[in-house]
């Protein structure tokens, strides 16, 4: 009896995990915040889902850092508090022509880049990018190329002549012109919209935030 007992005790737990497990997988696609892909935001200013679409592709092609051109994420709308996303929204999110890129550069190649990305601050530019595995303290205020007050990776001081395998899109690489140049890792170009496809299968969206990767002063 006490087996038979045990037994009912291990199924009711396995039954509980499984109900816990089947909540947490539908919560895991339901937004906890409110999700802004309007482009004027996307393209001036640091925003929870593009922190999310660089940190796809950091991670899934094991990069130091990811890096997306804003015009990639063309949604243009919100979405309230509760709202559902799953991967299939996401994906619709990522214009199908955006497609991965890995380079290798410096770090003063990254600063360079990065200094003409925030050039228009606060403006909106088709040049502006989302960022993962580094942060900036940006000056708006002062002339372009000069703005970065501060570029970190990993908390640590960015090392200018070290060279950083970044994750990114063929319209950085186009855009800003200081990774022009940059070395190309060879591989097949696959499009960004299944990277973040799978980040959100992997990770769900309730931690979708803004991460405090770009601040600015002023």
């Amino acid at each position: 009896m006490m087996i038979f007992h045990r037994s009912i005790r291990i199924l009711a737990c396995a039954g509980a995990l499984a109900v816990s497990a089947s909540v947490a997988v539908a919560a895991d696609f339901t937004l906890t915040r409110e999700l802004d892909t309007r482009a004027d935001t996307t393209c001036s200013a640091e925003t929870a889902f593009g922190d999310f679409v660089a940190d796809a592709l950091k991670k899934r092609h094991g990069a130091e850092i990811g890096m997306v051109d804003c015009a990639a994420i063309r949604g243009n709308r919100t979405y309230a508090k509760g709202s559902a996303f799953d991967a299939a929204a996401a994906a619709a999110e990522i214009s199908p022509d955006a497609n991965l890129v890995l380079i290798d550069v410096t770090g003063m190649q990254l600063l360079e880049a990065l200094e003409q990305a925030v050039s228009a601050m606060p403006a909106p530019s088709s040049g502006f990018v989302q960022i993962s595995g580094i942060r900036l303290v940006v000056d708006a205020t002062k002339p372009a190329g000069q703005r970065i007050m501060k570029l970190t990776s990993n908390a640590s001081a960015l090392d200018f002549a070290k060279t950083y395998r970044i994750a990114t899109t063929e319209a950085v690489v186009k855009t800003l012109a200081p990774l022009t140049s940059a070395k190309r890792v060879e591989g097949q170009a696959t499009a960004i919209a299944a990277d973040v496809s799978a980040h959100v299968e992997a990770v769900g969206v309730r931690d979708i935030k803004v991460l405090g990767r770009i601040k600015t002063v002023r």
